[in-house]
C-alpha cells in the first residue's frame, strides 16, 4: 500500500509543478517534465572466484520502477526508485514473496534521442545505472540441533548501454521499450552465529563475504506521460 501511496504522491507533485511552469523563466520553456512506470527484466551469469561453476543469475530477474523524467531537445533524464518483491532468507536460500512489494534501490537513466523534436516514433540511445540492496535475517539448519541465526547482506550495481524506441499512444501518453547489454557487480556478506551443539554455552560465529562481476542482458517496458502544454 505504501508503494501505491508514493506513486500517487509523485503524480500529484509533478502535476502541480507543471501547472506552475508559466511562472518560471523562459529558458525552461523547452523542458518537458513527466513520469514513467514500467518493469525491467535483467538476466546475467555469475562466476564466483574459486568456483568453476557458472550459474544463471535469477536473484533480481524482475523489478518495477517509477521515474520522474525530464526532456530537453535530444536529452532525456529519468530517476526514481526500484521496486521489487520482498525477500526472505531461509536455510541458505533466498525466496521471493510475490504478493509483497518494497523499494529495494534506485535507477538513473540517460537517453539521447536522434531528433530534438518529439515525433510519434522516437529512437534513442541509452545508459542505465541501477543499485539494489538487501539486508535479510533468517536461519540456517545445519543438523537437528544446530540452527544458527543469519544476517545476509547484498548489494548489486549494474551498468547497461542499449537502444530503444518511444511510441506515442495518444495525446501525451507514450509507450517505450529498451534492450541493452552491460555488466554488473555483486557483493555478498553472510554473518551467522549460534550455540555450538558440541559445546553448550559456546557461541559459534562465522563471517563470510564474496564478490562477483557478471555480464547481463536487460529489457525494459514502460508507459509514460509528459506534461506538455
Amino acid at each position: 500500500m505504501k508503494i501505491y501511496t508514493y506513486i500517487l504522491f509523485l503524480l500529484l507533485f509533478t502535476n502541480v509543478g507543471f501547472a506552475q511552469q508559466d511562472s518560471t523563466s523562459s529558458k525552461f520553456n523547452s523542458l518537458t517534465i513527466g513520469i514513467n512506470l514500467g518493469s525491467i527484466i535483467s538476466v546475467g551469469t555469475l562466476s564466483a572466484a574459486g568456483y568453476d561453476k557458472t550459474e544463471l543469475r535469477m536473484k533480481h530477474l524482475w523489478n518495477y520502477y517509477t521515474y520522474l523524467t525530464f526532456r530537453k531537445k535530444n536529452s532525456f533524464l529519468a530517476l526514481g526508485p526500484s521496486i521489487g518483491s520482498k525477500l526472505e532468507y531461509y536455510d541458505n536460500s533466498i525466496y521471493h514473496i510475490k504478493s509483497t512489494l518494497r523499494i529495494n534501490g534506485f535507477h538513473v537513466t540517460y537517453q539521447h534521442y536522434t531528433k530534438p523534436k518529439k515525433e510519434w516514433c522516437d529512437f534513442f540511445l541509452q545508459y542505465h545505472f541501477s543499485f539494489i540492496s538487501d539486508n535479510l535475517h533468517g536461519f540456517d539448519f545445519l543438523g537437528a540441533s544446530y540452527k544458527p541465526k543469519v544476517n545476509y547482506r547484498r548489494a548489486i550495481i549494474e551498468n547497461v548501454i542499449g537502444c530503444g524506441i518511444n511510441l506515442k499512444i495518444f495525446q501525451n501518453f507514450h509507450f517505450n521499450q529498451t534492450l541493452g547489454v552491460g555488466f554488473g557487480y555483486e557483493k555478498e556478506r553472510k554473518i551467522s552465529s549460534g550455540e555450538n551443539p558440541m559445546s553448550p554455552g559456546q557461541i559459534q560465529y562465522s563471517d563470510k563475504s564474496s564478490q562477483y562481476f557478471f555480464p547481463n542482458i536487460s529489457m525494459r517496458l514502460g508507459i509514460g506521460y509528459s506534461f506538455d502544454r
